[in-house]
């Protein structure tokens, strides 16, 4: 259930072509989790997928309540897996 309401948030959100300092606040947002990736910037355990977490191809800008959503279902997709901890970390950022 999780993966299909962030599914459609994603696809949404990418169908609107958004950019930033166009009057609507955005976020950018890594549609694969950076935690998933070898490859990180960012400090914490390391992930089991190759490539760039950076990519163009891998960022979304979202509304700051879809971002929080967005992290909202991650956490629930994430639950109960290696990657618990780090879900959770990014969700709570959000409080």
């Amino acid at each position: 259930m999780y993966k299909e309401l962030y599914k459609k948030l994603i696809d949404s959100a990418r169908k609107e072509n958004r950019m930033k300092n166009q009057g609507t606040y955005y976020e950018r947002h890594h549609i694969v989790p950076d935690f998933l990736f070898k490859n990180r910037s960012r400090t914490g355990p390391k992930g089991h997928l190759e490539g760039d977490p950076d990519s163009t191809e891998n960022i979304v800008l979202l509304t700051f309540s879809e971002h929080l959503m967005a992290h909202y279902y991650l956490y629930e997709i994430y639950k109960d897996t290696r990657y618990e901890y780090s879900a959770g970390s990014a969700l709570q950022f959000f409080f």
